[in-house]
C-alpha cells in the first residue's frame, strides 16, 4: 500500500500474496528473504509481468529481501549487498555532516568505508540483534542526535530510518529500493550496476554466509565445548589465514540476564590479508 501511494506500479503475486500462515507456495515453507528459495514462486510471476524489481518480505514485514533484473537475468542481492547500497544512497541523498549509520558487528564492513570516506560516523562493532541497534538510537535520542540518524542495518535482511520504530522495518527499505531503482532505470542502468560502482569506490567485498546446526541438549553441549575451546585455544590460522587477533564479546562487559550472556557468546577472527604470490 505505501509503494502505490507513493505513485510505483506494484504488482502483488498471487500465489504468495494471501494472508496464510501456511506458506504453502513457497518454497520449503519458509517465507524469509533471507531464503533465496523463497523468491522461486513469485519470480516466476515477476517473469509473466516483466517486472524490474521483485520486492519480498516475511509475514511480518520486518525483513526485507530483493532481487533485480540485470541485463535480462535475474539477481538476488543479499543482505550485506543490500547494506552496502543503501548506506552510499541514503548518505548521498541526506548529506548530513552529522550523520550516523548503526550497524552489527556481523554486518559488511563496506559500511565502514562508505562511512570513513564521507566522513559519517559509524557505530558498528553491535551484538547481533535489533534491540541493540535499537538502543543506540535510544542514546542518540538522549542526546539530542536522533535526527542525525541515516540509517540502522544488520545482515539478515533488517533495515531502519527514522525515529518511529526501534526494529527493522521492511516497509523503509521498500521504499528506498523503489526510488532508486526507478531513478537508475531512467539512466538506464540497474541496482546492481549501482552496487559494483560502490564496489569500485570503496572497494570489493566477499560476503558468505553458513551454518552449522547442533540441535537439543547434545548440540548445546557441542556448542559449549566448541566455545571454550577456542576461547583457551585461539587459531593462529583458519585454513590458509593468518589470524591477526580475537574480538571475545564476553571480555569486560556486563552481564545483565542469561540471554544477554547468550548474545555476548561470540567470537569476531580478524584475519591478516591472504596474498598469493606467483
Amino acid at each position: 500500500p505505501v509503494l502505490k501511494r507513493l505513485g510505483f506500479e506494484v504488482h502483488e503475486d498471487p500465489k504468495t500474496s494471501n494472508p496464510i500462515g501456511k506458506f504453502e507456495n513457497i518454497t520449503f515453507n519458509i517465507p524469509n528473504p533471507e531464503v533465496e528459495q523463497s523468491f522461486e514462486t513469485p519470480l516466476e510471476y515477476a517473469k509473466e509481468i516483466n517486472a524490474d524489481i521483485l520486492l519480498n518480505s516475511d509475514p511480518d514485514a520486518d525483513r526485507f529481501g530483493i532481487m533485480v533484473k540485470h541485463h535480462g537475468e535475474w539477481v538476488f542481492v543479499n543482505g550485506n549487498e543490500m547494506a552496502g547500497i543503501l548506506c552510499e544512497y541514503v548518505i548521498q541523498k541526506k548529506k548530513d555532516p552529522q550523520g550516523v549509520v548503526i550497524k552489527t558487528a556481523v554486518t559488511t564492513n563496506l559500511l565502514k568505508n562508505i562511512c570513513e570516506a564521507h566522513g559519517v560516523r559509524l557505530i558498528g562493532d553491535l551484538l547481533v540483534g535489533y534491540k541493540y541497534i535499537g538502543a543506540e538510537m535510544n542514546k542518540l535520542e538522549q542526546e539530542g542526535n536522533i535526527d542525525h540518524l541515516l540509517m540502522g542495518c544488520e545482515e539478515s535482511h533488517g533495515y531502519i530510518a527514522g525515529n518511529y520504530v526501534r526494529d527493522k522495518d521492511a516497509t523503509t527499505a521498500a521504499i528506498w529500493f523503489a526510488e532508486l531503482a526507478a531513478e537508475l532505470k531512467a539512466e538506464g542502468r540497474t541496482i546492481i550496476d549501482y552496487l559494483e560502482d560502490v564496489y569500485k569506490k570503496y572497494g570489493y567485498f566477499r560476503n558468505y554466509l553458513t551454518e552449522v546446526r547442533m540441535l537439543g541438549a547434545i548440540g548445546l553441549e557441542r556448542i559449549r565445548k566448541i566455545q571454550n575451546t577456542l576461547r583457551a585455544e585461539p587459531p593462529k590460522m583458519i585454513g590458509e589465514f593468518e589470524v591477526e587477533r580475537m574480538q571475545d564479546y564476553l571480555e569486560n562487559l556486563p552481564i545483565l540476564s542469561e540471554t544477554d550472556r547468550n548474545s555476548k557468546d561470540l567470537m569476531v577472527f580478524h584475519l591478516k590479508p591472504f596474498r598469493n604470490v606467483l
